[in-house]
C-alpha cells in the first residue's frame, strides 16, 4: 500500500478521499449499520486495487 501511494499524482487528493471513506465506514459502525459498514468496507478495499492496477497499467 505504501509503495502504491507512493505512486500517486496527487496524494492530497487521494489523501481526502481515502479519509472521507474511512469517515463514512467508521459513521456506519456507529450507526450499527452492519450491511452498510461491509459496503462500504469492501468498495474501500477494491477501489485501492482499482487504483494500484491503474498505476501499474501506466508504468507507475
Amino acid at each position: 500500500m505504501i509503495d502504491a501511494y507512493g505512486r500517486l499524482d496527487d496524494w492530497r487528493a487521494t489523501s481526502r478521499w481515502v479519509r472521507r471513506e474511512h469517515r463514512a465506514m467508521l459513521q456506519a459502525i456507529e450507526d450499527r449499520d452492519g450491511e452498510r459498514a461491509v459496503e462500504l468496507l469492501r468498495g474501500h478495499i477494491n477501489d485501492f486495487y482499482d487504483l494500484d492496477d491503474d498505476m501499474a497499467a501506466r508504468g507507475r
